[in-house]
Formats: structure tokens, sequence, C-alpha cells
């Protein structure tokens, strides 16, 4: 798919394209990173080690902060003085 751009092609060019077969940003800037991802995505599913888990890992646009916000217990309930209210959890 993307074989048929110059390897300094930046994503923009591309983007629609490849956004139709179910990828999205991330893969790199140009076709040539996509294709050494997609090459390293295809290895880790054909013979998975170590290495190529790192590699790849370190190409993959990560998430650093998640707030996951539970609140229950006994909120905005009426008749229910006197039970506990556990106040949720954060986790951050």
């Amino acid at each position: 798919m993307v074989s048929v751009y110059q390897l300094d092609t930046p994503y923009s060019q591309f983007e629609y394209r490849f956004q139709e077969i179910g990828f999205e940003k991330g893969w790199g800037d140009t076709v040539e990173r996509v294709q050494e991802m997609i090459h390293l995505l295809l290895d880790l599913l054909e013979a998975p080690d170590p290495c190529t888990l790192e590699k790849f890992l370190e190409r993959v646009p990560m998430v650093f902060n998640v707030l996951i916000l539970s609140p229950h217990g006994y909120f905005a309930q009426a008749d229910v003085l006197g039970y506990p209210d556990i106040g949720g959890h954060i986790l951050l």
C-alpha cells in the first residue's frame, strides 16, 4: 500500500489512504518509517522475540498518564444516614 510512494513522502500525503484500511496516526512520519513499523509488527506476529518487541514499543506512541475515577457508595441517596461512605477509588 505505501510502497507506491517515495520513501521520503510525508505521512500527510497518504494519511487518508492509510486510514481507509484501518490504520491511524502513530506509525511514522514518512513512508520509510511506516514501512519499518509494519515490518516490525509482522516480525512480532510471525516470530516474537524480546529484541523486536523492544524496538516496536520504542516507536509506538504511549499514554503515560491515565486517570480512572470510580465514585461509588452512598452518594446523594436518600435515607442512607449511618451507612458507610467509601468515597470511590482514584488511580493514577
